[in-house]
């Protein structure tokens, strides 16, 4: 895990994933151009903080599959070093 890019303190990762968890995965879907543009904007976000943290973009990628992609896996887990 040494060559691994880590930005974040495990606070600023526990928000990010509480983002992940409450992000609306499904705007696309949104008849409502405001809820669409929210989702999209807000999905910007996740996916360029997630850029800045290899256990961020893992947990992003976990979120996208299993949500977006409707992919028959658990929901990713938080895992924090000790």
């Amino acid at each position: 895990m040494a060559d691994e890019v880590r930005n974040m303190t495990d606070d600023e990762l526990r928000w990010y994933y509480n983002r992940l968890k409450r992000h609306d995965w499904f705007y696309d879907y949104s008849d409502d151009h405001r809820v669409w543009t929210e989702g999209n904007r807000e999905e910007s976000m996740l996916v360029s903080m997630s850029r800045t943290d290899k256990r961020a973009e893992t947990l992003f990628e976990g979120f996208r599959q299993k949500y977006r992609y409707n992919k028959d896996i658990p929901e990713p887990e938080l895992l924090l070093d000790k």
